[in-house]
């Protein structure tokens, strides 16, 4: 298996250190390990550093959500057109056994340090992360190899076979509850060393992996496995919530959650507020404009052509009376004729508004002045635009250095309800008013009730997972989603839509360029061309591991 005898032969733990010497660079591991290095309780800070380059930069996050069913690409995506094949190779599944790696060694010199409760917080950082990083293998290929030590070339996991679904995930929640007692609590955590996981952050991320798990068993038959995986993501997320430590972002009223995602300086957002503000990331990853830029470009390719999200999603998003479009007579069908506003927008959720830039209204990304006039096919692929990571300051491009947010408190609040009610087949209405309601009173709009869902022939099961849809838009959890809930064979084999086009400006505007009409709507991509099978719940392992190892096994159905 070449990516584990390259985890063999890694020095990757070296990477990222700041301060090392050239003649330290050159040990040998063996030779750093005993003769310079994992002396002191800062030498394992130093070398748990280098785990916080795994977490994803908000790019990264928004990349993966054109496989999904809610946004588009400037190409039509293979993963979510269900055309994709078996890759020659997948830096996923090799890159995920370097860093686990540096991980083992970590806590193998942890093991043989004289006073082990001086490295409690940096033992439960690599406990931390191995979840993490196995997580990100389990979540798309399921079962991988457990490895949980440092592997010697006469290791037998190297031609090992995969484990089973079930210790894989087992794994990952062991853990993460080693993990929640030896971190600290987040108001714990110096200001220097704000952006460190704390307790809360591995509550959150086993809410996060158990409410995973326990939906995909659930809706594949296991009642039993599921129910005991729904109450650890239900209590993990519980945890959270009773610790305090964290709380939804509002200090700028009806603009709060646009400028969640944006946050630097004061010059930033209107309110002159800056990340000391925020206690909503409970898993964050780090970035400054100065010490650490992005070096991505996503205010631009999140406002242009690059991203464009489909009127699937915008339609997802409740009117203020907290009925859906199809049901509320608030609701007004858009009419780009009328410049003075787009009525699709009027009425609505306010996250719509801080997600998706509204037709013929001004705003100022990376601080130009920009009439935002919808120009088929040159700045939108289906008519509509975000917004919701689009910076106001005047920035050039790869040096943005608002954070990224790996799992923020709104999500853990998500988990829990869904938790709950899929344990339980309902969720009382103190448990909607501590979790979903919460989310929902951010942005002004009604509570769900188990009377209003009654009264109004709505389905609790379809509301707790529109509120996650909406809450979470172009965060990267969408086609995860769809796959635990076992619904991306309806999902993803329809067409993706976009705006209206016939009687419309659009219509005779012959600068206008699209693929098609459907209904009198743009249609970017038509059902007939998007796929679904049983075996994309599940990626193919690529084909180079497989010739080194055949006892890896593919995939089912690849």
């Amino acid at each position: 298996m070449k990516s584990i005898y390259k985890y063999i032969f890694s020095i990757g733990v070296l990477v990222g250190f700041s301060g090392c010497s050239d003649q330290l660079e050159l040990l040998p591991e063996d030779q750093l390990s005993e003769a310079t290095f994992w002396k002191t309780p800062a030498d394992f800070k130093q070398a748990a550093n280098n785990f916080y380059f795994y977490f994803p930069r908000p790019q990264d996050l928004t990349t993966v959500n054109a496989e999904s069913d809610i946004e588009t690409d400037e190409i039509r995506n293979d993963i979510s057109s269900g055309i994709n094949v078996i890759p020659t190779s997948d830096n996923r599944w090799g890159r995920a056994y370097e860093r686990l790696r540096d991980i083992n060694i970590l806590l193998r010199q942890a093991g043989e340090y004289p006073n082990p409760e001086e490295l409690n917080q940096y033992v439960g950082e690599a406990h931390f992360f191995r979840a993490y990083v196995n997580f990100d293998l389990f979540k798309v290929f399921g079962r991988y190899v457990i490895v949980n030590s440092v592997l010697d070339v006469d290791s037998p996991e190297l031609m090992a076979g995969r484990n089973t679904r079930e210790e894989s995930a087992n794994n990952i929640i062991e853990d993460l509850e080693a993990a929640i007692p030896l971190l600290p609590l987040e108001s714990e955590i110096p200001g220097t060393d704000k952006g460190r996981v704390s307790s809360q952050s591995a509550q959150a991320l086993l809410s996060r992996v158990a409410l995973f798990e326990g939906t995909w068993q659930k809706f594949r038959g296991n009642t039993d496995r599921a129910n005991a995986l729904l109450d650890k993501a239900a209590n993990a997320a519980e945890g959270v919530m009773e610790a305090g430590e964290h709380e939804l972002f509002k200090g700028l009223g009806e603009e709060s959650y646009r400028y969640l995602f944006v946050m630097n300086g004061p010059e930033s957002n209107p309110g002159g507020l800056t990340k000391n503000d925020l206690k909503e990331h409970v898993i964050v990853a780090k970035y400054d404009q100065l010490i650490r830029k992005q070096g991505g470009n996503i205010s631009h390719s999140m406002h242009s052509y690059h991203k464009s999200p489909t009127k699937k999603l915008l339609d997802m998003y409740l009117c203020e009376d907290g009925l859906p479009i199809s049901m509320s007579p608030l609701y007004k069908d858009g009419n780009p004729n009328d410049p003075a506003i787009d009525a699709e927008f009027v009425n609505r959720d306010l996250r719509l508004q801080n997600s998706f830039r509204i037709p013929f209204h001004t705003y100022y990304p990376r601080a130009e002045e920009t009439y935002y006039e919808p120009e088929l096919g040159t700045n939108t692929l289906t008519g509509y635009n975000w917004i919701k990571f689009v910076s106001i300051e005047d920035i050039e491009s790869g040096e943005e250095g608002f954070d990224s947010p790996i799992l923020r408190y709104a999500e853990v609040l998500l988990n829990y309800a869904e938790a709950v009610f899929e344990r339980d087949g309902m969720i009382s209405d103190a448990d909607l008013n501590r979790s979903i309601n919460v989310v929902r009173d951010r942005v002004d709009m009604p509570a769900l009730t188990n009377a209003f869902v009654t009264s109004n022939g709505l389905d609790m099961r379809t509301e707790i997972r529109r509120e996650r849809t909406v809450e979470l838009a172009s965060e990267g959890q969408r086609l995860l989603d769809l796959k635990r809930w076992k619904t991306a064979e309806v999902e993803m084999p329809m067409d993706m839509m976009g705006v209206k086009i016939t009687g419309t400006n659009f219509e005779d505007d012959p600068d206008a360029v699209y693929p098609g009409l459907k209904d009198g709507f743009l249609l970017f991509q038509d059902a007939s061309t998007r796929h679904w099978e049983d075996k994309h719940y599940l990626d193919p392992l690529p084909q180079d591991q497989l010739n080194l190892n055949r006892n890896l096994e593919q995939n089912p159905g690849w």
